[in-house]
């Protein structure tokens, strides 16, 4: 009876200590989760205005080479009116 009462107790306490770590681990998460979400945010808001004023000036200097080829005379602009 010693024996099964060794290995019982051996149980139950492997089995406390497995649910205290688990909630343990998830309190830790919690505060691991809401950084790594609050960081995604602010990668996405950093990268979102870095491509935009990368969009911006290209779209900058794609209408300054057409402006500069159709003033070269390289280029006609044609205007197409609906019927």
């Amino acid at each position: 009876m010693a024996l099964a009462t060794t290995i019982g107790r051996g149980i139950g306490k492997t089995a406390a200590y497995t649910v205290h770590g688990c909630i343990k681990a998830a309190v830790g998460a919690g505060s691991f989760t809401a950084e790594v979400a609050q960081a995604a945010e602010l990668g996405y808001t950093e990268q979102s205005v870095m491509l935009k004023a990368r969009r911006d000036a290209q779209a900058k200097a794609t209408l300054a080479h057409r402006a500069a080829l159709q003033a070269a005379g390289a280029i006609t602009v044609a205007v197409v009116t609906a019927p």
